[in-house]
This record gives structure tokens, C-alpha cells and sequence, in this order.
């Protein structure tokens, strides 16, 4: 764990150095909008004896670029499983139980990005997690409230402009879109909830596109 840490706040570190050093031979900056849809496996103790199967996640996130290569950005996820048994936010017998996980992540990235036509663009990113959850239980009441943590993510982003140039560029005459890319992203999270009892984080395998304005 602390390993874990001390690399993260040595990525960021460096992020933020190179950030300075490159600000100046930069474009103005540009947004990312992204969109995805991923499978989570849940750091939780027992997942399967509580739930039948690994949540779908939603997120959206929205990056501000600093450079060309760097951006800070701002994920919502979202999943909602549903369960029967033991419940592993208070260890007691329950029936049906829903639990929902909120995660609000803040990260910096670097997409290793040298020209507009690049087609295959590696990224990573590392950042603070804010983890938000909620157990219901019929005619019991709701466990619920937020956990802090950390993470990290890497993938793969795939430029689709050139499939359709025409379209690639009335997208960018009328709505300001300069490019579109469709990738896909591992990401580790650790939020502990009770001094390491509960992790509410887990690693997740994600499918999206991504929006370059």
C-alpha cells in the first residue's frame, strides 16, 4: 500500500514538472469529453457470496488540457448491483439488497500524443478518489456514506477521423468537435472504508469513446 502511494505521488509529481516545461510550445488548451461503459471487479471480501455478478459501470468525464499531452479531469461512474445474503457493509443476514457505488475521481493524464493524425495513442493517468455508497435492504435501514481513496488507469485511444474525413471535418467546422476516438482503459482503484476492513474499490475493465474539442 504505501509502495502503491509513493508511486502514484511520484507520477504526480513528475506530471505537474513536466506540465511547466511544456505549457509554452503548446497549443491553446482544448477539452476531452468521454463516455464509457466497463465491467468492475469489486475489492470487497466475498463479492460473489453477496452478489450474483460483477457490476456494469457507467462514467462520463470531462478534462481540461493543459498541454497537448496533459489534461486534468474530472470521472463519475456509476453501478448498481443486486444481491441476496450476508451484507458486507454490516456483516448480518439480510434478503434482497441493492448496493451502489458513486465513485468521483480527480486525475491527471498524459496521452502520449506527437501529431493531429496520430492513430493509436497510449495514455495513463493517476489521481484522488472520493467513493460514495449506499445499501438498501427492504424494511431495514440504508447503510450509506463516502469513503476517500486513490487510483490509477492506463489505455489505448484509436483516432476514427480518418474513417470518415468529410465527416471528421463538418463535425469540426460546426460543432467544434476535432477529434473522436474510441478506446479502451484498465483502472485500479482503493478506497478503505475502517482502517483497510472494507476496500470499496476494485479494478475496472472499460469500453468508450472520447471527444477532442
Amino acid at each position: 500500500m504505501a509502495l502503491t502511494r509513493g508511486v502514484l505521488l511520484s507520477f504526480l509529481g513528475l506530471c505537474l514538472c513536466s506540465v511547466s516545461a511544456l505549457a509554452s510550445d503548446e497549443k491553446s488548451p482544448q477539452w476531452d469529453l468521454e463516455l464509457k461503459v466497463g465491467q468492475l471487479q469489486p475489492a470487497l471480501d466475498q463479492w460473489d457470496t453477496y452478489y450474483a455478478n460483477d457490476p456494469v459501470v457507467l462514467g462520463v468525464a470531462a478534462a481540461y488540457k493543459l498541454t497537448r499531452m496533459f489534461s486534468v479531469g474530472l470521472a463519475v461512474n456509476s453501478s448498481t448491483s443486486n444481491g441476496q445474503g450476508d451484507l458486507p457493509l454490516n456483516q448480518t443476514i439480510g434478503g434482497d439488497v441493492a448496493f451502489s457505488l458513486r465513485p468521483v475521481n480527480l486525475s491527471l493524464n498524459l496521452r502520449l500524443i506527437r501529431n493531429e493524425h496520430q492513430h493509436w495513442v497510449p495514455y495513463l493517468g493517476a489521481g484522488l478518489s472520493r467513493v460514495y455508497y449506499r445499501q438498501e435492504v427492504p424494511r431495514q435501514a440504508n447503510v450509506e456514506g463516502s469513503v476517500d481513496g486513490y487510483h490509477y488507469k492506463f489505455g489505448l485511444q484509436y483516432l476514427l477521423d480518418d474513417w470518415d474525413r468529410r465527416s471528421a471535418d463538418n463535425a469540426k467546422r460546426k460543432m467544434g468537435l476535432d477529434n473522436t476516438y474510441v478506446f479502451v482503459e484498465f483502472m485500479s482503484m482503493s478506497a478503505e472504508q475502517g482502517q483497510g476492513s472494507l476496500d470499496l474499490g476494485g479494478q475496472l475493465i472499460s469500453l468508450g469513446v472520447l471527444l477532442e474539442m
